[in-house]
């Protein structure tokens, strides 16, 4: 048996110590961040894709013509595609109206009349700063028309309210409601102020909000 030097023993002792500044985490990178803040933006668009918002309707009015409409229907709204990179975003959405009835003494037979809502943007903290949970009728169901809901409950849907300072968000519409014509046809494409993104609850919609919100963090003005 020999005994250490104490210098080696102070050296031994040292070593199983390590500075706080050294055993730190280092700090992830700027672009690392944005990259996982948009994957958990990703999933979360994922899950809410399945999902959706509907509500089941009546419709009785007298159309301009003078013949009595009634329709019963649902209209059904969801996220349909979300294509993240880096701070600019496009989102895709759907809504479907489908419905039978009478015009006059005429059977309308089962009719599905889809409505393609797309908008690309740019995420800026601002942008993400204005997002709100709100419910809201969709526009398919003009107040003219006098839809009446099931239950008694609004005829309304969960939508994710996102505004801009100005018309910096480019808006797609199409629709195949058009009479006498078998397609889709653009009815509108151009700059706009304020989207609609349809989310199945207001529980869903903040979850979102905060990951939008996350991912807005790592842009720029």
């Amino acid at each position: 048996m020999f005994d250490l030097p104490k210098s080696c023993v102070a050296i031994l002792f040292l070593a199983g110590f390590r500075s706080p500044a050294l055993s730190a985490q280092i700090p992830a990178s700027p672009e690392t961040t944005q990259a996982m803040a948009q994957d958990d933006l990703l999933r979360s668009f994922a899950a809410e894709a399945k999902l959706g918002d509907s509500f089941f309707y009546t419709q009785s009015y007298y159309a301009l013509h003078g013949r009595h409409v009634f329709f019963r229907g649902t209209i059904y709204a969801a996220i349909a595609d979300v294509k993240v990179s880096g701070c600019r975003m496009r989102v895709d959405t759907s809504i479907a109206d489908r419905y039978s009835g009478t015009i006059g003494r005429k059977q309308v037979g089962p009719t599905q009349n889809l409505y393609r809502i797309s908008a690309d943007l740019r995420l800026t903290p601002e942008i993400a700063q204005s997002l709100r949970v709100i419910k809201a009728r969709p526009v398919q169901l003009d107040l003219g028309t006098h839809a009446v809901c099931a239950d008694h409950q609004q005829c309304v849907l969960n939508w994710i309210e996102l505004r801009s300072d100005g018309p910096e968000i480019h808006v797609t519409e199409s629709t195949n409601d058009v009479d006498g014509y078998d397609g889709f046809v653009q009815d509108f494409d151009g700059p706009a102020d304020r989207f609609l993104l349809p989310v199945s609850s207001p529980a869903a919609g903040d979850e979102l909000i905060s990951r939008i919100k996350a991912l807005a963090g790592t842009c720029g003005h």
